[in-house]
């Protein structure tokens, strides 16, 4: 078993999931090579390896792997997404090609689990800090 298969497989078996191949494809997808896609962008990657796979099964697989902490959902706009990266981040959104950026939150004060303290006496127990604007590569290309 390679380095990568035993990490995924390791990964469901901590979260108390039965290894099966349509899950470790899709966790697969999100170790590198998938960032922030929807249900249906990843049912489209999975199906170049299961052909035949339900795009039921593939929502299925999603919800779990969020129920279990395993991934994260993003709401950008009206749509949902999916993140691997479950620590405390925000996101940067390219209005020009769309691209979504992780965003260390030290920068602003709210890194590695900081959780906002409301004044109306509200727990916080998660969030989402979205910036949007213009990324480095659409930049280079306007010559800016």
């Amino acid at each position: 078993m390679n380095k990568l298969l035993a990490k995924l497989t390791e990964k469901l078996k901590l979260a108390g999931l039965k290894i099966t191949p349509q899950r470790l494809e899709v966790l697969n997808l999100f170790y590198g090579k998938m960032l922030h896609p929807t249900a249906d962008e990843v049912w489209r990657k999975v199906r170049r390896k299961f052909p035949a796979i339900p795009k039921a099964t593939v929502y299925n697989i999603l919800d779990t792997f969020v129920e279990k902490g395993i991934v994260k959902v993003l709401i950008i706009g009206k749509e949902m997404r999916f993140d691997f990266n479950t620590s405390f981040h925000g996101h940067f959104v390219c209005k020009k090609c769309g691209k979504i950026y992780d965003v260390d939150l030290d920068c602003v004060g709210l890194g590695h689990g900081n959780l906002p303290e409301l004044s109306e006496g509200h727990k916080v127990e998660d969030f989402q800090l979205n910036f949007f604007g213009i990324c480095k590569d659409c930049l280079k290309k306007e010559g800016k």
